[in-house]
């Protein structure tokens, strides 16, 4: 027997809600995929955009530029309200310091470039005022990456079939969809950091990855942070 497809309760809603989420990143929902990527019963696919790449994905990632340390906790960090509300998930603050008028990453030594990144990670994945007097040195060392964008997995819908599984991956620092339906047996699987930004995740499968409520992520990310 055909498995039934369940529809939102609200679409109209759901639309509100994934428009607010594209335009968190500064895009426009009328330039996503008008059909939702299908993974059918048995498949595996590899969602591993890169950029300037040629491959099946590629023309879905979209380079969001950052400008500071604080922007890009705001778009791929653990928003503070979220560590408020369900702890910190062990996040260590370093001990060693570094110098606040250090002018680039040659100035410093093995330890405080340890403490530096340790400082990043705590920021990002933590409660940001915990690290907060580390924010000016982030700066400065972010400043020297002339990398300075992430990476958007721009998608509709994804439904995962039964026994199908689906990679999340590459250049993508955030893949954001309207929906994921992942049905019996199927697998949605990281193979690095990413955050996973969408309206609803529902079905038996399995993901491999903590994704924030919906509401506690829209209240954090709409202006409510500092």
């Amino acid at each position: 027997m055909a498995e039934k497809k369940r529809e939102p309760a609200d679409a109209t809603s759901d639309d509100a809600v994934y428009a607010a989420r594209a335009a968190f990143y500064g895009l426009d929902v009328k330039d996503a995929p008008k059909e939702p990527l299908l993974v059918d019963e048995g498949e595996c696919i590899r969602l591993t955009p890169k950029a300037n790449g040629s491959g099946r994905f590629d023309d879905r990632l979209r380079q969001i530029p950052v400008q500071s340390v604080r922007d890009l906790k705001r778009l791929i960090g653990t928003p503070d309200e979220v560590v408020r509300s369900h702890g910190c998930r062990c996040v260590d603050v370093p001990g060693e310091s570094v110098p606040p008028n250090f002018k680039s990453l040659a100035d410093l030594d093995g330890e405080q470039h340890r403490a530096l990144y340790a400082a990043s990670h705590a920021y990002l994945y933590g409660g940001s005022a915990r690290v907060s007097h580390f924010e000016a040195a982030l700066d400065v060392a972010y400043a020297s990456d002339k990398r300075r964008f992430i990476g958007v997995l721009f998608l509709n819908d994804l439904i995962v079939e039964r026994n199908s599984t689906v990679m999340l991956g590459g250049s993508a620092n955030v893949a954001l969809f309207r929906r994921i339906v992942i049905k019996r047996n199927g697998k949605l699987r990281l193979e690095k950091t990413i955050k996973i930004d969408c309206v609803s995740i529902e079905g038996e499968g399995l993901l491999s990855a903590q994704v924030f409520p919906r509401d506690i992520v829209t209240a954090a990310t709409r202006g409510n942070e500092p």
